[in-house]
């Protein structure tokens, strides 16, 4: 081995058996609380509720799923829209939730969510307004930002 392969293995030995420790922060947890997220629009098909449980910083995989909620859409004019639990069964669509029949919402209408969860009700209820189509997009770039920066250090 020449002298220069032996600078390399000695610079590059500590990359290779250097140390980890892994940290656990002493975190407060908060207790779980109910997460809902629900979307009704004017296409068919997509209007849907999903409801889980926050969990602890350190846990991993899903969140837990609630599948034993009440849910109801109900618009502005009085019509009610009952939600189902998973109505096709599928194993990856706990704590989803679906219309027990099919229905579309209509740009400027209110509609108001009802959701009876762990004993609790949480109500909620927004306008559907129409999207504006996007015809364009353009960039620019700013030749300033576009230049190394003169301060060392990590840049985003």
């Amino acid at each position: 081995m020449t002298m220069r392969n032996w600078i390399y293995v000695v610079l590059l030995a500590p990359a290779v058996w250097s140390c980890e420790k892994t940290v656990l922060l002493d975190l407060k947890q908060a207790p779980p609380k109910v997460v809902i997220e629900a979307q009704v629009t004017d296409r068919p098909g997509r209007q849907f509720v999903k409801i889980t449980r926050t969990a602890g910083f350190y846990d991993s995989g899903e969140t837990p799923r609630i599948t034993d909620a009440l849910v109801e859409v109900e618009d502005d004019l009085g019509t009610v829209f009952p939600f189902v639990h998973n109505p096709n069964d599928h194993p990856d669509s706990a704590g989803i939730y679906l219309p027990a029949a099919p229905f579309t919402g209509v740009i400027g209408r209110t509609y108001y969510l009802t959701v009876v969860a762990d004993g609790q009700t949480f109500e909620a209820q927004d306008k559907l307004l129409n999207v504006i189509p996007i015809d364009s997009i353009k960039y620019r770039v700013n030749p300033e930002e576009a230049k190394d920066p003169k301060d060392k250090g990590k840049i985003y």
